[in-house]
């Protein structure tokens, strides 16, 4: 079985520090992945998911706060900004805004290397403790690995929903209070029942054999949801 690295997107114009910090990534044990705008960005999350996104600030055909704010939209990745500002006119609240780290340019390679990590274990600490009962034989959701697998059909999660199966993997068969997943799926106070309804129809159509009429993720009226998770 082949080893599934840590997956990395830059997001750069300037194709001489996109490549270098690749091949130091890479070099480090990294599956970088490299888009020199934002069009090419969005359209290379189509295909693969990464686990952090790198986003220069200022790109030729956007500015990296619009792109930051349409990859969010598109996907739940963690971002770190590089931003070429001063101290006097840095957008210190677009930065908080958008971006989950900045790097005021230019930096070391080893700060960002650094923040990556960050963001990856701060993934971790969310999601780790969520498992799928043995119990169920047709339905494996791995929290930690970010991956459900439905019949043999295996789907990579965002990171999103992600922290919100945690809980319920945590109490299969029981009900879990709409507000205590809005709190788990979005931990900085962001989330609403609006968006974890979003989240769960994203979620259905990754497991359910048929989305419409859910037999694993399950609407308790007037209280939550819960993952269903019986023996046949």
């Amino acid at each position: 079985m082949a080893i599934q690295l840590p997956s990395v997107m830059i997001v750069s114009d300037e194709p001489v520090m996109a490549r270098a910090l690749g091949l130091h990534l890479e070099r480090d044990g990294f599956d970088v992945t490299l888009a020199g705008s934002g069009g090419k960005a969005l359209k290379s999350l189509e295909q693969k998911v990464p686990d952090v996104v790198v986003v220069d600030l200022w790109l030729r055909d956007d500015d990296g706060f619009a792109v930051s704010r349409r990859v969010k939209q598109h996907r739940d990745v963690p971002v770190i900004m590089l931003a070429a500002v001063s101290a006097g006119d840095a957008p210190w609240e677009d930065l908080a805004t958008y971006a989950d780290e900045y790097l005021v340019k230019p930096f070391y390679y080893r700060d960002l290397r650094a923040r990556i990590q960050r963001m990856l274990h701060r993934v971790g600490d969310f999601c780790t403790d969520g498992q799928t009962p043995e119990g169920s034989r047709r339905l494996h959701i791995d929290v930690a690995k970010r991956a459900v697998t439905v019949g043999g059909r295996a789907t990579r999660l965002t990171h999103t929903e992600a922290r919100l199966l945690a809980p319920l993997c945590r109490n299969p068969n029981r009900p879990v209070p709409t507000a205590a997943l809005v709190d788990a799926a979005w931990p900085h106070g962001d989330g609403n029942p609006a968006r974890l309804w979003v989240s769960i129809q994203r979620i259905r159509k990754k497991l359910e054999p048929q989305p419409r009429l859910p037999q694993y993720l399950v609407t308790v009226p007037r209280q939550g949801y819960k993952l269903v998770v019986a023996e046949d």
